[in-house]
């Protein structure tokens, strides 16, 4: 069955199969989200601190910052 909204000079036609459609993947999204709200990991860092890169330099191990401050790499 083909329906008719008019909102002033638009027309808008829709059938029950549309409706039913267009609900469905409303429901299908909001399941997604919910999915990946519930399962995302937020202990993981996006990013890096110096603290948490190790270097081995001879050896030993050294946070990435403690090796530039000794002078073991960089530029310096």
């Amino acid at each position: 069955m083909v329906r008719k909204i008019t909102f002033g000079r638009f027309d808008i036609t829709y059938t029950n199969r549309a409706i039913y459609g267009t609900i469905l993947i409303i429901l299908m999204l909001i399941g997604f989200g919910v999915y990946v709200s519930a399962t995302w990991d937020t202990s993981k860092n996006v990013y890096h601190d110096s603290a948490d890169i190790k270097v081995n330099i001879d050896g030993t191990d050294y946070d990435l910052q403690e090796a530039i401050t000794d002078g073991l790499i960089g530029g310096g």
